[in-house]
């Protein structure tokens, strides 16, 4: 038998095989629903699914050979029984894209494919797209228990190249969680974090405080949310907001301190800064990061500084770097590229007059701290896969190897395996465009952010539970934000009884017109 007589015998004896009555309302669930060209949205997710990233002419000539196989085998194109999920597979590994697994589910016993309404993220997160079992271990058995049309996914639609990964590799995560996590669903909104990738951001170092010898603890946390429906960013951060979560082992008897969000990750590493974050605002949290000092002000220097425009003059106080002092500096108002160390002090350090932290809160730390992402943001995108392939792959692997670096999801897999990719598609098409900052949000008392809590000096006798901690001294100080009402940061439910409020606040933010203060 001719290699061609075999291929076309192979088609059709996997055609008989997998031909059922609801074989295209199955594929129709993993491709947009507004798709215009089913088979070709079909390739595409198959090859994101493989990691693959198809330039547009190559997907489009994927496309048309596709076509003409159907021609040569001598089917109806509208025959709603015909599996093209599976065979679209056995068209990739036939074209060399996709290497066949030797281990294969059985197509008529799996049932893979035959849950509606889930969409793309069910196929990725059963790895199990055309029956190739992948690595992760399937859910077929138990998925039942999970109602899948409630877990948010995230479509590709004009995401760029470098993220599309990261939203797949999400996709598949969120219906683990689902199904793995019992308090999955109590703590995100699925209306909220569907077409959404959230990255929680992690800065730690050391802080000149006021009144202070020795260098304290310094931490902020700040939550990148992509919207792939509108190609933009949401940004939120906090400003010392009080997060039970945290306080939970300490011992009452020793007397119960308040601690803010931003020592998540300090006193309980990733998972219990997943677990505040999504308590705190009902976000996914997909990917998290934790940057040191040193770690950002040698990623800055190796971009060549980051431009920036300072919208005002600005002195600060001194700060620290990796255990060492740094002077304190004046920011003249104008456009400059700034150095690492420079964009730390930027970021991180105080007005010289304390009072300008009230008098002038838009030039708040922590306003600054995501005017430093927004101009990172924009120069990433101003950057080629190639100049990341020379120093992103290298200074990623170094720095994870000192500690300077941590994060939450393999980045061999989704930023330096990623590179090539990208650049193969970047050099042959332009590639959709950059994402825009949409808006930010300083989740703070409306003296000094954008609102969404109040400063703890506001407790009022109506607050019973925060008035007895506050007069019995539970804050340090009485700049610590928390949220309005009668809340309870004792009781067992904290999405209710406490971040309620909180979690409103970023809904309507995140589903508001509104544009970005900056």
């Amino acid at each position: 038998m001719s290699e061609t007589a075999e291929t076309i015998t192979n088609y059709q004896n996997l055609v008989t095989q997998t031909r059922r009555p609801t074989a295209w309302n199955e594929t129709l669930s993993l491709i947009p629903s507004d798709s215009t060209d089913p088979i070709l949205d079909l390739i595409q997710v198959k090859a994101i699914v493989h990691q693959i990233i198809l330039a547009p002419k190559d997907l489009q000539k994927l496309a048309n050979e596709y076509d003409n196989l159907r021609e040569m085998l001598s089917f109806d194109p509208n025959d709603p029984t015909i599996d093209h999920s599976a065979l679209v597979d056995l068209f990739l590994q036939q074209k060399g894209l996709v290497k066949e697994e030797k281990r294969r589910t059985k197509r008529k016993s799996s049932k893979v494919g035959r849950f509606s309404g889930a969409g793309l993220a069910t196929a990725i997160a059963l790895g199990t797209l055309g029956g190739v079992v992948a690595s992760t271990p399937m859910l077929r058995d138990t998925l039942t228990q999970v109602d899948i049309t409630k877990v948010p996914d995230i479509k590709i639609n004009q995401a760029p190249y470098f993220l599309r990964p990261f939203i797949v590799e999400a996709n598949k995560k969120r219906l683990e969680r689902a199904k793995f996590d019992s308090g999955f669903f109590h703590r995100v909104d699925p209306e909220l974090n569907r077409n959404r990738l959230n990255i929680a951001l992690h800065h730690r170092g050391q802080d000149f405080n006021p009144g202070m010898i020795k260098p304290q603890d310094f931490d902020t946390i700040t939550i990148l949310s992509y919207n792939s429906q509108s190609n933009a960013f949401d940004i939120i951060s906090f400003a010392d907001l009080r997060a039970p979560e945290l306080e939970q082992k300490q011992d009452p008897k020793q007397g119960i301190k308040a601690k803010s969000i931003s020592r998540a990750y300090r006193e309980g590493g990733f998972d219990l800064m997943r677990q505040t974050l999504e308590d705190a605002t009902g976000l996914v949290i997909d990917d998290q990061v934790s940057m040191s000092d040193e770690f950002l002000a040698d990623l800055f220097n190796s971009l060549g500084g980051i431009p920036i425009e300072i919208p005002w003059n600005l002195r600060t106080t001194g700060t620290y770097i990796g255990g060492n002092p740094q002077l304190p500096f004046q920011y003249e108002k104008g456009i400059f590229t700034l150095g690492g160390k420079r964009v730390i002090n930027f970021m991180k350090a105080r007005q010289a007059n304390a009072n300008d932290d009230w008098k002038m809160p838009e030039k708040r730390r922590e306003r600054r701290q995501v005017m430093i992402l927004e101009a990172f943001l924009g120069k990433l995108g101003k950057i080629s896969p190639d100049e990341w392939k020379q120093k992103i792959a290298w200074f990623l692997e170094t720095n994870i190897l000192k500690d300077k670096l941590d994060t939450d999801f393999n980045h061999q897999a989704l930023i330096i395996n990623n590179l090539n990719r990208v650049a193969e598609a970047q050099a042959e098409n332009p590639p959709p465009p950059s994402p825009k900052v949409r808006q930010t949000t300083l989740v703070a008392d409306r003296n000094i952010g954008d609102g969404g809590v109040q400063g703890s000096f506001k407790i009022t006798t109506n607050q019973e539970v925060l008035f007895k901690d506050k007069e019995g001294g539970v804050f340090d100080d009485d700049q610590m934000n928390v949220p309005f009402g009668n809340v309870n940061p004792y009781a067992k439910d904290l999405v209710h009884e406490y971040w309620e409020y909180v979690r409103k606040f970023i809904k309507d933010r995140f589903t508001s017109s509104l544009v970005s203060h900056s």
